[in-house]
């Protein structure tokens, strides 16, 4: 389980979330807290500010959530990672 924390321009962030909350059960999303910097595990920024922090793992939402979510996946699971949970997926 990976703790994934959206920030940036609030109206896309909010968006986003919305799309991907209840799809991806193996992440925890979250929208901007500083509170839980600490514990998140990747900032996807959807621009503007607040921004993650320096030096925290972060991708840049790209306007397309499944594009989007794919890299949050690569970012976060090493390759036979991925290949376990593409597979567990497709049964």
């Amino acid at each position: 389980m990976f703790i994934v924390m959206v920030v940036g321009n609030p109206k896309e962030a909010a968006r986003f979330l919305e799309n991907l909350q209840q799809q991806y059960n193996d992440l925890i999303w979250m929208e901007h807290d500083p509170k839980f910097y600490e514990n998140t595990d990747l900032f996807v920024s959807c621009g503007y500010e607040p921004y993650p922090p320096k030096g925290a793992r972060s991708i840049t939402w790209s306007g397309d959530d499944g594009e989007t979510i794919a890299r949050v996946y690569k970012t976060l699971l090493p390759p036979a990672g991925r290949v376990a949970s593409a597979t567990m997926s497709l049964s």
